[in-house]
């Protein structure tokens, strides 16, 4: 799986794969794609490439559907977007003598979603099964009270929501000139996370959704403080990967915390601080610079949905 910003780079590469693969004795036999034109000429029986004649496959098509899997995700290759499919169509409790910790466990886990898009949604039921725990311990086959039980239907009723929860595979409609990221990171009692977007602001600006992760808080209870750290931490470990695996020219990394107790940690990172802090502080430190990190009130963190759930 690829992705250029022109069909004609695409084309160039395809082509560069058919004769790589003839000259193995191999055939280029099926290929999906958003766009037209690249389906067009790579389905084309025979192509010229550096002046010799090569048949490619007896057969090169596209999928016989509208769309595909791609990393757990569903893509609709017309209007070209990603949405969560796998996992939305539990067992109903009715299928079940009773609802138990395995149950509830089995289904949350079902619901794939690699880049975090329905995080606010899951925790829910994750923090559902951590209510449990903390008052019963893990009994996996223990059926659940009726409270809770009800409380897991509500949450598997509205799984087909998720269906309407839709993307754009690439992030802009357009090459921007210049490409700001920007992560946020919350927390609460219950939960922490952090999210990621792009910004592109020339010759228009537009905002894409990239990944974001959501974390239970620990069984013994955390500070707020605290807890604001670990969300702090978990936003520069998704600076660092989007990083690496982006090849976007990236020229301005921005990350935003509410919490003016984690940005006064991070200033005095030179100073005596408590193992605990001075341990997150550090890493945090490795992997951003003190000068990205700025003040957002709670009201504008869109990380903070996901501590809700």
């Amino acid at each position: 799986m690829d992705s250029r910003p022109t069909a004609q780079e695409i084309i160039s590469i395809c082509k560069g794969l058919m004769q790589l693969l003839q000259r193995g004795g191999l055939n280029f036999t099926k290929i999906v794609s958003n766009d037209p034109k690249v389906l067009e000429i790579v389905q084309t029986r025979s192509s010229v490439l550096e002046g010799e004649e090569m048949v490619v496959g007896q057969n090169i098509t596209k999928g016989s559907t509208e769309s595909s899997h791609v990393l757990g995700l569903k893509w609709d290759h017309l209007k070209d977007t990603l949405v969560v499919s796998r996992g939305l169509s539990p067992k109903s409790r009715s299928e079940h003598s009773k609802v138990t910790q395995r149950l509830v466990l089995s289904s949350v886990s079902s619901v794939f979603h690699p880049i975090g898009l329905v995080a606010p949604f899951t925790i829910r039921a994750r923090l559902l099964l951590k209510e449990v725990w903390r008052a019963k311990g893990q009994i996996w086959d223990g059926e659940l009270s009726s409270a809770v039980a009800d409380a897991f239907t509500d949450w598997c009723n509205e799984l087909h929501v998720l269906n309407e929860m839709k993307v754009p595979r690439s992030y802009f409609s357009f090459n921007p000139d210049g490409v700001e990221l920007h992560v946020f990171g919350d927390a609460s009692l219950e939960a922490f996370g952090a999210v990621a977007f792009l910004r592109a602001k020339s010759p228009q600006d537009q905002l894409a959704f990239v990944l974001g992760k959501a974390r239970v808080a620990p069984m013994k209870s955390w500070t707020i403080p605290k807890l604001e750290l670990q969300a702090a931490v978990l936003a520069a470990r998704l600076k660092s990967q989007i990083e690496k695996s982006l090849s976007l020219n990236i020229s301005v990394v921005a990350l935003w915390s509410d919490s003016t107790t984690v940005i006064q940690w991070l200033k005095s990172s030179n100073g005596k601080q408590p193992v605990f802090v001075a341990n997150r502080v550090g890493e945090i430190l490795d992997l951003t610079t003190i000068d990205q990190w700025n003040h957002v009130p709670g009201v504008n963190n869109p990380a903070d949905i996901v501590t809700r759930g």
